[in-house]
């Protein structure tokens, strides 16, 4: 945790920690400054306003398949929206799930208002809300535009090939990296 510290030393150069602990440009003092290490999110702000999901493969469990989707706004909101990747049919061999079959944006649900996946306000094994580096001037609305703009332009086979494939987990990822957000490196986990 960074505080005040005494004044600095200016006696010490290149930015190194003074006997009291402070350092000499800023006169703060921290663990972080001590140990020589830097937490990511201290510098990243949270897009609150957007959870990630992850239910994990249960193959005895009632969601033997698992699912990865996103969801925009307060879950219990009724304007609340949600968005993922699902199999436009039903996989009814392993074939077609390494093969593909065509994809389909929340089951086929696509073209409800608002939006929904069909895991839509479920607990998920594991959610977080993405991060944004400090300098991104987009607000958190700005931030769901685009998520919203990508899930809707998204299109093709859905296809689940020892990870490869499109298909909930990369359409996740996929949708981070084109609106250039970061996952934090402590993701909650809900259910054990």
């Amino acid at each position: 945790m960074w505080s005040l510290g005494e004044e600095s030393d200016e006696r010490s150069t290149n930015g190194e920690a003074t006997s009291n602990g402070t350092t000499p440009a800023t006169g703060l003092q921290s663990e972080c400054w001590k140990n020589s290490v830097v937490n990511q999110e201290l510098i990243l702000r949270e897009v609150a306003l957007i959870r990630f999901k992850r239910i994990h493969i249960q193959p005895g469990g009632e969601d033997k398949a698992g699912h990865w989707w996103f969801e925009i706004g307060d879950p219990n909101d009724t304007n609340s929206e949600s968005y993922g990747w699902w199999p436009a049919s039903p996989l009814d061999s392993l074939f077609h799930c390494l093969k593909g079959v065509d994809g389909k944006l929340n089951n086929g649900l696509f073209g409800c208002a608002p939006a929904r996946d069909p895991h839509h306000a479920e607990a998920a094994d594991e959610e977080f809300s993405p991060l944004v580096a400090p300098e991104d001037g987009r607000s958190d609305d700005d931030v769901a535009d685009c998520l919203r703009l990508f899930a809707n332009d998204y299109r093709g086979k859905w296809q689940w090939f020892l990870g490869w494939g499109k298909n909930c987990h990369n359409f996740q990822r996929a949708a981070l990296k084109h609106c250039g957000l970061e996952v934090p490196s402590n993701i909650r986990r809900i259910k054990l």
